[in-house]
């Protein structure tokens, strides 16, 4: 029982999340530590996922894929973030990945369309 009152608040003393301008950073541990960076190049899936009992408490942890791995696990998991916290990262990771919402590529989308238009009405009137 020591042991566990000692080591909990070591434990979450030692864990470092960071987004960086190429990579995402992920450190902790006590007796063994982990530590993880993977570039922004590399992710594949940025994910949200919250447990009954992170509902409860509202955590999230925040998951980040790359293909690399082979397996569908998270190469590095943001955990137990407040759920603001995680939803502002994830949409901060989204971003840096190249991860667009809907809403945000429809928009892209839209922009594009209206360009087009454009390149293609100057054309009708160079070509008449």
């Amino acid at each position: 029982m020591i042991i566990i009152a000692i080591w909990i608040p070591k434990f979450y003393e030692s864990i470092i999340f960071k987004i960086e301008e190429d990579h995402v950073y992920a450190r902790f541990g006590v007796w063994w530590r982990k530590e993880k960076r993977v570039p922004y190049n590399l992710v594949s899936e940025v994910r949200l996922r919250q447990g009954p009992l992170q509902r409860k408490l509202g955590l999230v942890n925040i998951d980040v894929f790359t293909p690399a791995t082979g397996a569908m696990k998270p190469e590095v998991t943001l955990f137990q973030l407040p759920k603001d916290l995680g939803v502002e990262k994830l949409s901060l990771l989204r971003k840096k990945v190249g991860i667009l919402s809907s809403r945000e590529r429809r928009v892209i989308e839209e922009e594009i369309l209206e360009e087009l238009k454009t390149i293609r009405k100057i054309l009708e009137e160079k070509l008449s």
